[in-house]
């Protein structure tokens, strides 16, 4: 499996893989910490480490798998989905992509499309394009009967690692306000997934 094999994966669901040293599965969808769980796995605890590491667990065949795959190949194993507030999610995703990223950048190919826009722009985009990008896809769409919902801050100390801060924004006061109730509506799924969690 090639890295744009699993963009595409994990961009369709497919983010879960088997760590055999702790005889678990665990999904860690996009903006929930995934460069620091999925990093620290490798011993690659750093900003990028998420596809590096996603590419040797496809060279041990071990995933990232779909959740029908997983619960397939691992029908007895324990299951950890890695969940974040929808609200909370979404903050990141535009202090990332759109407050951190000039405007300029926007003719730039993928995500920076959506580089500058204000929190509402931004919204209105992913309702136009929901399926388009692995940071703001649902996180329903990892989600599969039986798994665990693990508040994205404690996945790392729920499987006994060490938890580093990787790749983490910082609200500014000049932040405007998210559009909550729209983001509520468009991932109500993510909102049953986040109140489930706690």
């Amino acid at each position: 499996m090639d890295r744009t094999e699993i963009v595409a994966n994990i961009t369709a669901g497919g983010g879960w893989v088997f760590i055999p040293e702790l005889d678990v599965c665990i999904c860690v969808p996009s903006k929930n910490g995934c460069s620091a769980v999925y990093g620290q796995l490798v011993g690659r605890p750093e900003k990028d480490g998420r596809l590096p590491a996603l590419e040797q667990f496809a060279a041990k065949g071990v995933g990232p798998m779909l959740p029908t795959e997983v619960s397939k190949r691992y029908p007895d194993k324990r299951k950890l989905l890695s969940v974040r507030g929808p609200i909370d999610r979404f903050a990141s995703l535009w202090r990332n992509f759109c407050r951190d990223v000039p405007i300029k950048d926007r003719d730039r190919v993928g995500r920076r499309r959506i580089a500058g826009m204000s929190p509402q722009e931004l919204i209105s985009f992913i309702r136009k394009h929901p399926l388009e990008d692995r940071h703001w896809i649902p996180q329903a769409r990892h989600w599969l009967p039986g798994a665990e919902l693990v508040p994205f801050n404690q996945m790392l100390e729920h499987i006994g690692l060490p938890s580093p801060k990787i790749n983490v924004t910082k609200r500014l006061v000049t932040d405007p306000p998210m559009p909550e109730d729209e983001i509520r509506e468009h991932y109500w799924e993510d909102v049953k997934l986040w109140l489930a969690a706690q």
